[in-house]
Formats: structure tokens, sequence, C-alpha cells
């Protein structure tokens, strides 16, 4: 699977990316159809499961700066 950010970058970028800068990112994709896979959804995930990005990090990215950005809590 290819890092979301373009085929050919450093395999290491992409969770060093996310890390540093974890409280200025958000997860959010458009959907064109219902049963549309969404392959970074498996790329952020198998980062979390295998420790190249932190569990925090993953919350941050995956939930929790959107919910600080737009109130919802």
């Amino acid at each position: 699977m290819a890092p979301f950010w373009g085929a050919g970058q450093d395999p290491e970028y992409g969770p060093k990316f996310l890390t540093e800068f974890q409280d200025h990112l958000l997860f959010g994709t458009d959907l064109c159809y219902p049963t549309m896979e969404i392959p970074v959804i498996g790329l952020l995930l198998d980062w979390r499961d295998t420790g190249k990005i932190t569990d925090e990090v993953f919350t941050k990215v995956a939930r929790e700066n959107a919910v600080r950005l737009f109130e919802l809590e």
C-alpha cells in the first residue's frame, strides 16, 4: 500500500510527519459511493498497530483534532 502523500516518498516520512504535526492534522475524505474503499484508513491503523505512530497521534488525527476544531463536545 503506497503512502497517501504519494508513491516514491520515504516510507518513514509519513509517520514522522503525523507525529510532528499531530496537533494540526485531522483525517477527512470524500466518499463517491457508500461501498468505496478508503486505503488510507488501513494505512493509519497499520502505523498505529505496528508502533510507527503512537495511539495518541492516531487518536488526535483520527478524531480528537476534529472534535476540538468543530467544538463537538
